[in-house]
């Protein structure tokens, strides 16, 4: 897909040196009280936020592996290079889930995560080519 595709789709993705001042600032108090063992990110693209928690929540509460971890990705390809990228940082266990977050699909649910981290995309709901669908902007 084009920058520009990407773009009127909401994707901006997050780099790895703002990833890792998110994970910190969003989770490092919380996993220090032991309050947090499942972050969710619920537009997680290639994963670069949830590689950030992951590294945080094994300094912290030694989880491994990126257990606990779930992303959603609306981009199917995304979200299998995003598992990939995870499982080359060694964190097989977390999941990316292709879906829309919107719709909440298994096993998003009321309380299911400790944790949300996240970098939404900007969607316009104006935009004629913005990435709401007409039915998904109307609900």
């Amino acid at each position: 897909m084009t920058r520009r595709g990407r773009r009127d789709l909401g994707d901006f993705p997050t780099p790895p040196a703002i990833a890792d001042v998110l994970a910190y600032e969003t989770l490092d108090a919380a996993l220090g009280r032991g309050d947090v063992r499942t972050v969710l990110d619920p537009a997680c693209g290639e994963g670069a936020l949830l590689a950030a928690a992951g590294a945080q929540m094994a300094r912290h509460c030694g989880h491994a592996a990126g257990e606990g971890l779930v992303g959603v990705e609306i981009d199917a390809q995304r979200a299998h290079a995003g598992q990939l990228a995870l499982s080359r940082q060694r964190l097989s266990r977390a999941r990316i889930i292709h879906g829309d977050a919107l719709l909440r699909p298994p096993p998003l649910s009321d309380g299911a995560f400790d944790a949300i981290l996240a970098h939404p995309p900007f969607l316009s709901p104006t935009a004629a080519r913005g990435a709401i669908a007409p039915d998904l902007r109307r609900a």
